[in-house]
């Protein structure tokens, strides 16, 4: 019985591990996943209405850090954030 005991206490250790194990890759590939875009170049985009233009932050990886751009409404890329502190919380 206290065999049973120890290869019961055995599986749990191991399946605990595992999905801790499970948890740091999926956390690592989201955060490496969300960070790809504040690696691509500043897009400012295209125009497409007349009143579409407005500033927008972008993250200047040679510069390390958050700047503001034109963004232009339309299109551009991820590199595109509604504040400096949304920049920030995703690249820096």
């Amino acid at each position: 019985m206290e065999s049973l005991h120890f290869h019961c206490a055995h599986f749990k250790m191991q399946t605990a591990i595992i999905v801790a194990i499970l948890v740091l890759v999926v956390v690592e590939m989201t955060a490496a996943k969300r960070q790809h875009h504040c690696k691509l170049p500043v897009d400012r985009g295209h125009h497409c209405n007349r009143h579409s233009a407005r500033e927008r932050i972008y993250y200047d990886r040679a510069a390390r850090k958050c700047k503001p751009f034109n963004y232009r409404g339309c299109g551009g890329n991820k590199n595109r954030f509604k504040s400096h502190h949304d920049c920030r919380k995703e690249c820096s």
